[in-house]
C-alpha cells in the first residue's frame, strides 16, 4: 500500500481538502509515492495513517527529504478524463479513473452491491471497476462504476457482482454511470494514470 501523507501534506494550505490538480502536480513531479512503512532514514514513520503528518505539511510544505524519496517512484502520466467516451475508454484498457468531487452514495448497498448517489462529499475517490454487460444494462438501465473509497469498511449490504460469486472490495460500490458522468466526469477534476516507476 502506499502512504498519502506526503501527497496530502503538498496541498497548499493548513485547512481541510485539496485540489486534485495539485496531488496529481506531487505524484507526478513533485514528490512521487512512498510506501505504508516505516522510514527511518528519514525519522518518518508512514507504517500506520497518521492524519496529523499530511495536515501539519499543508501549512510548511513537504519537508525536501521525503519528496526526494517519492521521486525514485512518480507516476509517469495523468491524463485529465473529461467526457463520458474518454472515461469508457480508460476503464476499457485497464486504467482506473479518479477524482475530487462532491460525489456521495449512500452507507447501504443493495442485493448487488449497488448504492445510490445523494448528499455531497468534498471528498477524492478512486474508481476501479466499470460494469457494462448485458445482464447489468439490462437490470439497471446502463452500465455502472465502482467507486472506492479510502475509509475502509464504513458503508455496508451485499458486495457480491450481478451474475457473480466475485465480492467487490469493502468500503466501495457500484453507482449508475449517469450519476458518476454527473457528479464528477462533468466537475473536470477527473484523471487517469498511465504507468509508474514501481518497486
Amino acid at each position: 500500500r502506499t502512504a498519502t501523507e506526503p501527497i496530502y501534506g503538498h496541498r497548499g494550505h493548513s485547512g481541510h481538502g485539496a485540489s486534485c490538480d495539485r496531488l496529481v502536480d506531487y505524484v507526478t513531479r513533485v514528490g512521487g509515492m512512498m510506501l505504508r512503512r516505516d522510514y527511518p532514514e528519514l525519522g518518518l514513520d508512514l507504517s500506520k495513517y497518521k492524519a496529523s503528518i499530511g495536515t501539519n505539511w499543508g501549512r510548511k510544505g513537504v519537508p525536501d527529504k521525503v519528496k526526494n524519496e517519492g521521486q525514485k517512484h512518480q507516476i509517469l502520466k495523468a491524463v485529465r478524463v473529461e467526457d463520458r467516451d474518454q472515461m469508457r475508454n480508460a476503464f476499457r484498457n485497464g486504467l482506473a479513473v479518479g477524482g475530487c468531487s462532491y460525489l456521495a452514495f449512500s452507507r447501504k448497498r443493495n442485493e448487488d452491491g449497488v448504492s445510490e448517489v445523494g448528499g455531497s462529499w468534498a471528498h477524492a475517490m478512486l474508481e476501479t471497476g466499470y460494469d457494462e454487460r448485458e445482464i447489468t444494462k439490462a437490470k439497471y438501465g446502463e452500465p455502472l462504476v465502482l467507486v472506492q473509497n479510502s475509509w475502509g469498511a464504513w458503508n455496508s449490504g451485499p458486495r457480491k457482482i450481478l451474475g457473480t460469486d466475485i465480492l467487490i472490495p469493502k468500503g466501495s460500490a457500484w453507482i449508475r454511470e449517469s450519476d458518476y458522468v454527473k457528479t464528477k466526469i462533468n466537475r473536470g477534476s477527473c484523471f487517469t494514470f498511465v504507468g509508474a516507476d514501481g518497486w
